[in-house]
């Protein structure tokens, strides 16, 4: 049955026919029953049982217009003085989606006083109905045909999300378990051409929100409460404005399996439609009714975000190990959202990580385009780095069984140029054992961070970021791990650059020890450099210290032999050579071994002086072999120093 109705009486009927006016008492009508559906062809139930019907009366019409035209009659009113119809109900189904969807309407009431169709009259209405056996929806107010026009208040109460999951189904591979709509607010609609005046204020907002990975099966998603307060929208002319959205209490958890899948792009990846696109559904319809009403710009404004105790779990079971965090943002705020293209956000939030960490940022952004302007700053605090010891065992080779992270974010991007620094600080950093992977990267780790540590056990980095965001070979995630490696290596290939100034020295000073030519004496400005090479090596316990003595055959033979440096061939130690002129070469013979036990003498009073005066442990130096090579600098002679893991 497509339409039952058991109850409908008319009382008071009274017609004039002068007037050409109709009045009703009262009319009544109880306990009916409809049913609709939405075909697959895209036809409604009843529009088919109707439709010859209509197809005869647009027939008539066509033929009356051929016939004389008469003086148009006064047009008939009529006056209904109450309606009311109870306890109707209705059934409908969307039989264009795969798995149809049914939505009931019962407890339909319907009151209405003073309905007529004269110009300018409006009749108080109101209606009432449960949605799918839950929901409720009352309306009251007022409403005239000629013109037409509505001003009711309408709220709605508890409209269950599960009975639209058929089009979810559609359209995502996610499934919603739970959840409520509800709306309450001031509709007002007037009739004009083509384009009705619509405004409606108010709120809306969902509540108790739980949706799952329909593929897996998971709870990934769950929210207390999604509200917009404060909400003003016309249409003709467009505008929407809210004072405040609120979202309280969501939750998410972020996985990714072992074969790299995360749940949330494929819970939300669209579903591939096989076969013959079939006709709209009554959503899509609606959504293409409403595009079309609000055709044109929409500018929107809304006042306040704010959000509330968001919690997030994020698993990675695509690393062995698996790694998890959990994440807290306890307030956040975006104050100034709008579609003025001069307008700017304000944006500001404070949380924790795995509830020893704290993360806090504030900063600015254009909201139609984060690229043409932002600028925010981001801190970490006190983040324990031995969790991420998966990712660092993979990348780095190495895993970390101590350490805390601390870091500050500083980000500008202005018309498309990103201008961004980075400073890092690691506290007590210890890697653990070493791990053979393939993606780990080729870098002097071990070595890097014991140079990198200061007296305090940190490790302080600066890493900037510039780039053109436009331009196809700039990569953010590129450009920071190679600043980052960048940085390693560099420490690694010239460690003495690595140490901050000491004892007045810089740290590629104490590089090396230097000597008068020809002796093997320490110098006081020599032994305080020492003292502060020592200081080192005490705090970085994890280094050796490389010694290499040398001599400068010219210049350091001058000056034991007591000859002129002019008269010594550097490259010629055999007297029996012949001179151009065919005599005997000019110059003296130099005395290798004499040269290497200068060298030898040079490195063994750094050795002592280290080791006997500066206290450092013997273990702690290793003596390289001598070298006889010209000086760098041609005024001194030196033992040159190296830095090394044990």
């Amino acid at each position: 049955m497509l339409i039952s109705l058991p109850v409908l009486t008319v009382e008071g009927i009274g017609t004039d026919l002068g007037t050409r006016e109709i009045n009703v008492e009262m009319m009544r009508a109880a306990d009916a029953k409809i049913k609709s559906w939405l075909s697959a062809d895209g036809t409604f139930g009843l529009q088919n049982l109707f439709l010859p019907d209509l197809e005869k009366l647009r027939a008539q019409k066509a033929s009356d217009a051929t016939e004389p035209e008469t003086a148009p009659a006064k047009q008939w009113q009529v006056t209904l003085k109450k309606m009311e119809a109870t306890n109707w109900g209705l059934a409908f189904e969307d039989r264009t989606l795969k798995k149809p969807a049914r939505m009931t309407v019962d407890d339909l009431n319907v009151s209405a006083e003073n309905f007529s169709t004269k110009k300018g009259s409006q009749a108080n209405v109101g209606i009432a109905m449960q949605i799918n056996r839950s929901g409720k929806v009352k309306i009251n107010g007022t409403a005239g045909i000629d013109p037409l026009v509505v001003d009711v208040n309408a709220a709605s109460e508890k409209i269950a999300l599960i009975s639209f999951q058929p089009y979810v189904d559609e359209a995502v591979n996610a499934q919603v378990v739970s959840g409520t709509t509800n709306f309450k607010g001031r509709i007002r609609f007037r009739g004009q051409d083509a384009r009705p005046q619509i405004r409606y204020t108010g709120e809306f907002s969902i509540e108790d929100l739980e949706v799952k990975d329909r593929v897996h099966a998971d709870d990934f998603i769950t929210l207390a409460q999604f509200k917009i307060g404060g909400i003003a929208l016309d249409l003709s002319p467009n505008k929407l404005n809210a004072s405040e959205v609120l979202i309280d209490r969501p939750y998410a958890r972020v996985t990714i399996d072992q074969n790299g899948s995360i749940n949330v792009v494929n819970a939300f990846t669209p579903v591939e439609k096989k076969g013959e696109k079939g006709k709209e559904n009554l959503l899509q319809r609606l959504v293409n009714f409403l595009i079309l009403q609000f055709k044109g710009p929409m500018p929107m404004n809304v006042n306040r975000v704010q959000l509330k105790n968001f919690k997030g779990d994020f698993v990675d079971s695509s690393i062995s190990p698996t790694y998890s965090t959990h994440m807290e943002i306890t307030d956040g705020t975006v104050k100034g959202l709008s579609s003025d293209p001069s307008a700017m956000a304000d944006i500001k939030f404070v949380g924790k990580i795995d509830q020893t960490a704290t993360i806090a940022g504030i900063g600015q952004m254009n909201p139609l385009n984060a690229l043409r302007y932002s600028k925010i700053d981001v801190s970490l605090k006190e983040y324990e780095l031995k969790p991420v010891s998966p990712y660092s065992a993979k990348f780095i080779g190495y895993k970390i069984d101590k350490g805390t992270l601390n870091t500050e974010l500083k980000y500008k991007v202005e018309d498309d140029k990103v201008n961004g620094n980075n400073i890092i600080q690691i506290d007590h950093l210890e890697l653990g054992e070493r791990v053979e992977s393939a993606d780990a990267l080729d870098l002097p780790i071990e070595l890097g961070v014991s140079l990198l540590k200061d007296a305090n056990d940190r490790i302080t980095l600066q890493v900037p970021v510039k780039g053109d965001i436009k331009d196809p070979k700039f990569d953010f995630n590129e450009t920071i791990v190679n600043a980052l490696t960048g940085t390693i290596t560099n420490v690694a290939s010239a460690p003495f650059a690595a140490i901050s100034k000491l004892g007045g020295f810089k740290g590629e000073e104490l590089r090396s020890v230097a000597f008068d030519f020809g002796s093997s004496d320490l110098q006081a400005h020599e032994i305080e450099k020492l003292s502060a090479l020592a200081k080192i090596l005490k705090e970085k316990k994890s280094l050796i210290l490389g010694v290499t003595g040398s001599a400068d055959r010219q210049m350091d033979w001058a000056a034991i032999s007591g000859e002129s440096s002019e008269k010594i061939q550097p490259e010629d130690t055999i007297m029996s050579k012949k001179d151009i002129r065919g005599g005997p070469a000019a110059g003296q013979r130099i005395n290798e071994e004499k040269l290497k036990q200068l060298a030898h003498m040079r490195a063994e009073m750094v050795r002592s002086y280290l080791v006997e005066k500066a206290n450092v442990e013997a273990g702690r130096l290793q003596i390289e072999p001598v070298q006889i090579k010209p000086s760098p600098d041609g005024e001194k002679g030196r033992v040159e120093l190296s830095l090394s893991l044990k």
